[in-house]
């Protein structure tokens, strides 16, 4: 039985990596195949080099991604160092069940004061 958790366990990471890149790869594929189809685009100017739409599609999607979780992220990190009203609120939503009554009062509830 140990044998098989550890097999498991070990083999969980590579699963998830497996289904990300797949739904990345389809999502890319998908976006490819209507430009083609619907818009009738096979190849994109940039520069004075005639790139495929697949590699337009799939750099505009990692862009997008990019920016979109840096700016996620930049705005969550701004609200949860903002000592406001909303933002204590806020910070009071979100912590109250996820840690014991004791952290909160001792790390939390010190700043709605």
């Amino acid at each position: 039985m140990k044998g098989a958790l550890w097999v498991t366990t070990r083999q969980e990471p590579l699963t998830i990596v497996s289904l990300v890149l797949t739904k990345i790869a389809v999502t890319i594929y998908a976006g490819d195949v209507v430009v083609r189809t619907l818009l009738g685009i096979d190849t994109a100017d940039i520069l004075g080099l005639q790139i495929d739409v697949f590699w337009v599609i799939a750099r505009g999607l990692a862009f997008t991604t990019g920016v979109i979780g840096g700016f996620a992220r930049l705005a969550a990190d701004l609200v949860l160092r903002s000592d406001s009203v909303a933002a204590t609120t806020l910070k009071e939503q979100l912590f109250r069940h996820a840690i014991t009554a004791n952290q909160f009062n001792a790390s939390v509830a010190p700043m709605a004061k």
